[in-house]
């Protein structure tokens, strides 16, 4: 994507993720990179396709987006908006076992 990635996020016994976009987020479609070490990134997939796989599509300012639970298969992940925000911006992950 064209935007910027978040902080990697450990996800070790994670059930659940949801992502919550601030009040000045640009919309924006939210994509995930994977890692099993926490040093090589990798883009997640869409294994039908070969795509990046979208996990959020068209997110706006102020939304909880639930993700699905495959991208907890790998140890560690980050968000990647794939709009150029105007400034950095703070996610709220919600991550539940």
């Amino acid at each position: 994507g064209a935007g910027a990635a978040s902080q990697p996020m450990d996800t070790e016994g994670a059930a659940s993720i949801q992502v919550i976009t601030p009040s000045d987020w640009v919309t924006s479609n939210i994509e995930i990179q994977v890692s099993a070490d926490a040093v090589t990134w990798v883009p997640m997939v869409d294994p039908t396709t070969g795509a990046a796989f979208v996990a959020g599509t068209a997110v706006d300012a102020s939304q909880a987006v639930s993700l699905p639970s495959a991208v907890l298969a790998a140890r560690y992940l980050k968000l990647v908006s794939t709009t150029s925000q105007t400034a950095t911006k703070t996610l709220k992950v919600i991550l539940k076992n």
